[in-house]
C-alpha cells in the first residue's frame, strides 16, 4: 500500500450481537439469540479499526436508543448509534433514516461512506449520504422476493433497490456471479471483493474423520437437503453406510413443513445414512465440526446465493466441497482439487461424485491442503487489502475532482 494520509471512512452497518456488551444493549432480540447471523459486520469492524490506513467511525441504527450514543470500544474503534423508529429497519422506514443520517455525517466529516449489505438498508443509505460513497452488495432484493414472496416491504424495498442501486457511483460485488447481475442494475463502477471467512476456520486442526459427510445453511427446499440425504443413501446402499451433519434452522414459510419431509426421509433412509440434524450453530461450533468431518456437501439453487460464505469456511477449514454448478457456488471450487461441481438437481451425479471422493481417504487429504491454499482469498487480510486499494483509489480521485474543481473556479472567478 502507498504511503498516503489514513483515509477518514465511515462504515455504516447493523450492530453485530456479541462483539462486545456495551453494543448488545443496542442489539435487537432477535440478533442476539443468534449472534452468528452479523458475524461479518463484527469481523468488518474490527479488523478494519486496526488497519494504520483508515480512520474509522462506525455507524449504526437501534431502535433501543433514546437519542446519538457514542461508544469508545477500544482506542481505535468508536461506534455512533442513532436513534430510529420502530418500522426503521424495513424499506418503508430507510428514508427516516435518510434524514437523521446527512444530519450526523455533518458531524463526522467523512472522506468516504462506505455501507455495509443492502438487504438491512445500510448500504443504499450510503448512496444517498451526500458524501462519496461506496455500497458493499450482499444480497438483492429482488433475489430475495423470488422465494419469500410478494409482501409490501419486499415490494416497497424492491423499487428502492432499482433506484438507488442506478445512483450507486462504486459498488462492491462479493462475486462474480453477482458482479454479472449488477451490471444490468447498476450504472457505477462494480469491483469485485469476497467476503471475509473468521480466522476460527483457518485455524481448525484436522483430527480423524467421525462423520462422512456435512452440510451448513438453512434447511428449505431451494438448499437442497432432500437431494443430499437422497445421494448419501444411495452411496451408502452402495457401500456402507454413511453419516451426514445438517446444520442449520428453519425459514421462510415452507420451512416447517419441509424439515419434517426431511426427517421422515432420513428415517425411511436410516439403513444406509444416518442424519443428524443439528440446528443452527455458532461459527466456533461449526469450526469444531470440521474437524473430524471428511467433505462438505452444498447443493443450493437457492435464487438469492450471492457469495455462500458456508462454502467459503469450509474450504477454509480444509475440507474438500461439493457444490451444485450454481450462482456463485462453482466459483469456489477448482474442479478435482479443493472439489467438484455438479450439475444442479442431478441426484444421480451427486451420489456418483461423493461416493468417489469418500472412496479415496489418501486424494481427500490433499484436497484438503488444497482447500486451505484456495481460502486463502478469503483471510481478512486479503480482503481488507483489496478494499484500502479501493479506499484509497476513491479518496486520490475524489480528491482531484475537488482540486480541479477548484482550479475552474479560480479561472472563473480570475476571469
Amino acid at each position: 500500500m502507498c504511503n498516503n494520509k489514513p483515509v477518514k471512512v465511515t462504515l455504516l452497518c447493523h450492530l453485530p450481537a456479541g462483539l462486545d456488551p456495551v453494543l448488545d444493549k443496542f442489539c435487537d432480540p432477535w440478533s442476539l439469540v443468534s449472534k452468528a447471523y452479523l458475524t461479518l459486520e463484527g469481523l468488518w469492524m474490527t479488523e478494519l479499526s486496526r488497519r494504520p490506513e483508515v480512520e474509522l467511525e462506525v455507524v449504526s441504527f437501534s431502535r433501543l436508543a433514546r437519542r446519538p450514543t457514542v461508544e469508545q470500544l477500544d482506542s481505535r474503534l468508536r461506534v455512533h448509534i442513532l436513534p430510529c423508529g420502530p418500522l426503521s429497519g424495513m424499506p418503508v422506514g430507510w428514508l427516516p433514516r435518510q434524514a437523521i443520517l446527512r444530519w450526523y455525517l455533518k458531524r463526522l466529516s467523512p472522506s468516504l461512506v462506505h455501507g455495509f449489505r443492502t438487504l438491512t438498508g445500510y448500504g443504499f443509505l450510503a448512496s444517498r449520504s451526500g458524501y462519496p460513497s461506496l455500497m458493499t452488495v450482499e444480497e438483492l432484493i429482488s433475489d430475495c422476493y423470488k422465494t419469500q414472496g410478494a409482501t409490501i416491504p419486499l415490494r416497497i424495498g424492491r423499487s428502492f433497490e432499482a433506484r438507488w442501486l442506478r445512483c450507486a457511483t462504486d459498488v462492491i460485488a462479493v462475486s462474480r456471479d453477482l458482479s454479472e447481475k449488477l451490471a444490468v442494475r447498476c450504472d457505477g463502477r462494480i469491483h469485485i471483493v469476497p467476503n471475509i471467512v473468521a480466522g476460527i476456520f483457518f485455524r481448525v486442526g484436522r483430527l480423524a474423520p467421525t462423520c462422512d459427510l456435512m452440510t451448513v445453511g438453512r434447511v428449505c427446499p431451494e438448499k437442497g437437503v432432500l437431494d443430499l440425504i437422497t445421494a448419501a443413501a444411495m452411496v451408502g446402499a452402495r457401500s456402507k453406510r454413511l453419516t451426514l451433519r445438517v446444520v442449520g434452522g428453519v425459514t421462510g414459510p415452507d420451512g416447517e413443513s419441509y424439515l419434517a419431509a426431511c426427517m421422515e426421509t432420513a428415517t425411511r433412509l436410516q439403513k444406509y445414512v444416518a442424519v443428524e440434524f443439528l440446528g443452527w450453530r455458532r461459527p466456533e461450533e461449526i469450526a469444531d465440526l470440521y474437524r473430524t468431518t471428511s467433505a462438505a456437501v452444498f447443493p443450493s439453487t437457492a435464487p438469492y446465493e450471492t457469495f455462500c460464505i458456508s462454502v467459503a469456511e469450509a474450504l477454509a477449514a480444509g475440507v474438500p466441497s461439493i457444490v451444485y454448478d450454481h450462482g456463485p457456488l462453482p466459483e469456489h471450487i477448482i474442479e478435482g482439487r479443493n472439489g467438484h461441481v455438479v450439475p444442479a438437481g442431478n441426484i444421480q451425479q451427486l451420489s456418483d461424485c461423493i461416493g468417489l471422493l469418500l472412496a479415496e481417504p489418501s486424494r481427500l487429504s490433499r484436497m484438503g491442503d488444497c482447500a486451505r491454499l484456495a481460502a486463502d482469498r478469503y483471510r481478512a487480510s486479503a480482503v481488507l487489502e483489496a478494499t484500502l486499494q479501493i479506499y484509497h483509489r476513491l479518496s486520490r480521485r475524489n480528491s482531484s475532482m475537488v482540486t480541479r474543481g477548484c482550479r475552474e473556479a479560480d479561472m472563473v472567478g480570475g476571469s
